[in-house]
Order: C-alpha cells, then structure tokens, then sequence
C-alpha cells in the first residue's frame, strides 16, 4: 500500500496536517516552505477503506495499490481550509527547502479498478472532522 499525506484522529506521525493543526490551535504563526508544494492528502478513514480493500479482495494478493485521495492540493489551500475554522491564524512563507522532493498526486486508477476504491473526504471534510475531534478530545 502507498499512502500519501495522511491526516485525521488519531494518526499521529507529525505530518504536515497535524502540525498545522496544532500550531493553530496553539495560535501559532505556520511557516509554509513554499505555500506552492502540493501534496496528495488523504484521510484516515479513506486510508482504512482502501487497506481493508486491499486486504480482503481476492484479485489484490501480490499488487501494490496507491490508496490516497488522488487529488493534489497546495500548502496554501491546506491553510486555506484551515483558515475556516482559524480565522485569525497567521502564515509566513518562505522558500522551497531544496532537499524537499517535489510531490504532486498519485494516481488511484488500479485501485479504483481492481478493488473499488473510492475516497470519500475531500479535504475540507476530513479538516472539518478532524479540528472537530481534536476540539472535543482536548475539551475533556
């Protein structure tokens, strides 16, 4: 399986979402090195469809699949969502780090095909669930 920028409860490997996140709820300034590096963000839930697919569909054994959303999106409009629910929140952009890889999408075509893989959370969704539980799960 090849996931891509994953997001969402409980996933925890300091990726990008996840620092964002915190730092606007902190009211931190983000730092986008280069706001126009796309990435392929992909929500944990549709991360676990495409891998419970995968792992249970009798033409799957032996293949690799990309299970991610499919769609690349920029930094900016990662802020840009986050900004829905971070009014306030303050960016500051600097240049592209040169040892970063240029990402971009992966293709789900094989995935859609063999397993019938479909994401369902774009990404205003799955931040819109995620700022959701992380609201409720710091409020206890």
């Amino acid at each position: 399986m090849r996931p891509s920028a994953v997001y969402g409860p409980t996933d925890v490997n300091r990726r990008v979402v996840q620092i964002f996140l915190e730092k606007a709820l902190a009211g931190e300034t983000l730092v986008l090195h280069g706001g126009d590096s796309t990435l392929d963000f992909t929500y944990v839930e549709d991360i676990a469809s495409g891998f419970v697919l995968a792992g249970t569909h009798p033409q799957a054994a032996n293949q690799v699949f990309n299970i991610t959303r499919g769609q690349g999106r920029t930094l900016k409009e990662l802020v840009d969502v986050l900004k829905l629910y971070f009014p306030t929140l303050e960016t500051r952009i600097e240049p592209h780090r040169v040892y970063r890889p240029k990402r971009g999408s992966l293709s789900i075509a094989k995935a859609r095909e063999v397993l019938g893989f479909e994401p369902r959370f774009t990404l205003e969704e799955g931040i819109g669930r995620y700022v959701e539980f992380y609201r409720k799960s710091n409020s206890c």
